[in-house]
């Protein structure tokens, strides 16, 4: 747009008054009033509180498991259990190549991982069949 257009534009908006009705305004009132009822219940539904307890101290469902000893640090939980999989993969059967068997096997593994993390006695056997595993590979 040429200029004298731009300006001929904005002295013709400015010609008339913009009058809010009052149902535009009853309406964003409503909607207001909805965004603040739903911000408040969000955090009824989850307060953040500065002293809450460890995850492993706390009471979970009966549809979760119970894991034990997991780190409460995102990163260090990350790892933790990219190395517990890795664990339970090593000293399994190699990975199958087709897709079904595949699937079967990433259930299997993610199966044992919960007994494992659920279980300090299970735990301990993974442990001991992975160091029986690696001293079986310096070995050959």
């Amino acid at each position: 747009m040429k200029e004298f257009e731009l300006g001929d534009f904005l002295q013709y908006l400015a010609q008339y008054e913009f009058k809010l009705g009052p149902g535009f305004i009853i309406a964003v009132a409503v909607f207001l009033l909805l965004v603040l009822a739903y911000v408040f219940r969000k955090r009824a539904v989850h307060p953040v509180s500065v002293d809450e307890t460890p995850l492993s101290s706390q009471k979970t469902p009966a549809t979760e498991t119970y894991y034990l000893n997991l780190p409460q640090d995102s990163v260090l939980r990350r790892h933790y259990l990219s190395h517990v999989r890795y664990m339970i993969e090593s000293v399994t059967f190699p990975r199958p190549v087709d897709s079904v068997l595949r699937r079967h096997y990433e259930q299997l593994i993610a199966g044992e991982m919960d007994a494992c993390l659920g279980d300090e006695a299970q735990m301990k056997k993974l442990i001991r069949r992975y160091e029986e595993h690696r001293r079986n590979a310096m070995r050959s």
